[in-house]
């Protein structure tokens, strides 16, 4: 069961807070545009494999689980100016999810 928490001192725009517009992709039943805000965050990985080395960003998106209802993976979100692609979703029993997003 999650907490009931207000996150909205946490997730106010004016401090340190982001605006994401999801829009259906997969989802069903499809739903309309709508604002969710959280924190973006989009750190570097360094991987290797085998022989190659690999560098990216690891782009995540930290909300209020209620505002992740219908969420889900092949829907796309505008952050920060750039487009992303749903991969997963993750509630973690606080109050909160990740959405773990890859840049399109």
């Amino acid at each position: 069961m999650a907490m009931e928490e207000d996150f909205s001192e946490f997730l106010d725009e004016d401090e340190f807070a982001d605006a994401g517009v999801f829009t259906s992709g997969a989802s069903v039943p499809a739903y309309q545009p709508r604002n969710v805000t959280g924190i973006f965050d989009a750190a570097f990985v360094d991987a290797r494999i085998r022989a190659t080395n690999l560098e990216t960003t690891e782009p995540k998106f930290l909300c209020k689980e209620t505002d992740t209802v219908g969420i889900a993976r092949g829907d796309t979100a505008a952050i920060k100016g750039k487009t992303f692609d749903v991969v997963q979703v993750q509630p973690d029993g606080t109050g909160m999810a990740v959405i773990i997003l890859s840049e399109t």
